[in-house]
């Protein structure tokens, strides 16, 4: 049986997309759920968690515009008052 791609594979995260995933806890059954959900696979929902919680991940590609998605993940990470790792 061959693996099917993420439909969403290399598209750029909506903000509502990054907002949505860090509503939830970081474990493997939301990150499986999210996946699904969102188009993704489950690796990338992994990296974005990754990333909200690492110190070094997002401080040092934060660039303040708000376009990519690190900028989304600090955005989201203030409003959802997630203080673990870098706080923006």
């Amino acid at each position: 049986m061959a693996t099917k791609s993420a439909p969403n594979k290399g598209k750029p995260y909506s903000q509502a997309e990054i907002d949505l995933i860090l509503s939830l806890a970081p474990n493997s059954k939301n990150t499986t759920t999210l996946a699904k959900a969102l188009g993704r696979s489950a690796k990338a929902i992994g990296m974005i968690y990754q990333i909200t919680y690492s110190t070094k991940l997002l401080r040092e590609n934060i660039k303040g515009v708000g376009h990519d998605v690190f900028d989304k993940i600090a955005d989201a990470k203030k409003r959802a008052g997630i203080f673990i790792g870098y706080e923006p």
